[in-house]
């Protein structure tokens, strides 16, 4: 009787195996005639969609920088047109040469719907242009507040032209099966706690 506790621990740890997956793939992005400034007082948002609950594991920017000393911030946030309350947020030290540069093992639990991924810069940094796979949605801060879209999204005046790569595993779910052991473990542990407590009256009333 004393395994049975142990025996539904078990049963509850088991799930399905998590499998990565890529959650956001912009592309490299082209130049496509300009950069996008990144410095303290402009940070750049692209918005992207989750349809399960993920945990993100890897977040990265196309981003340069004028020297490899400046601190790149990155956050995820809800949002309808623009950023709101962050929800997480890490630091990584810049590389000059323009390349994809982020933050890597995360443990960052997000349900599904939509977030926005947001860039900034200790210092001059900069974003390339022309991803060949957008994010949907733009987004800028600039004088204290975020502001939708900007002079620095493309022709169709929405999505937005930045390189990000974002990768995660779905979050665990317990299988059919282990629904079922799970069952009965607590079917198990119920006959257990019965039957204890048929004994221990027998007892009282021998007495």
């Amino acid at each position: 009787m004393k395994l049975m506790p142990v025996a539904l621990a078990a049963t509850l740890s088991i799930a399905a195996p998590a499998q990565a997956a890529t959650i956001v793939d912009t592309g490299t992005p082209t130049g496509g005639g300009y950069t996008i400034a990144l410095n303290p007082k402009q940070k750049l948002a692209g918005r992207f969609s989750l349809m399960s609950a993920t945990v993100l594991t890897d977040i990265q920017g196309y981003i340069g920088s004028s020297t490899n000393t400046e601190i790149l911030t990155i956050a995820i946030s809800r949002g309808t047109d623009t950023p709101g309350d962050v929800l997480y947020s890490g630091t990584v030290t810049s590389a000059t040469a323009p390349s994809f540069q982020g933050l890597s093992g995360l443990d960052w639990m997000l349900d599904a719907g939509d977030y926005w991924v947001s860039f900034a810069s200790s210092g001059y940094s900069f974003m390339v242009s022309g991803a060949p796979q957008p994010l949907a949605q733009g987004a800028y801060w600039t004088v204290d507040a975020w502001h939708p879209k900007g002079i620095w999204v493309p022709q169709d005046g929405s999505a937005s032209p930045i390189g990000v790569r974002m990768s995660g595993v779905a979050a665990a779910v317990p299988e059919s099966a282990t629904w079922a052991m799970m069952l009965l473990g607590f079917g198990m542990v119920g006959a257990a706690v019965r039957r204890r407590a048929t004994t221990t009256r027998a007892t009282i009333r021998i007495a």
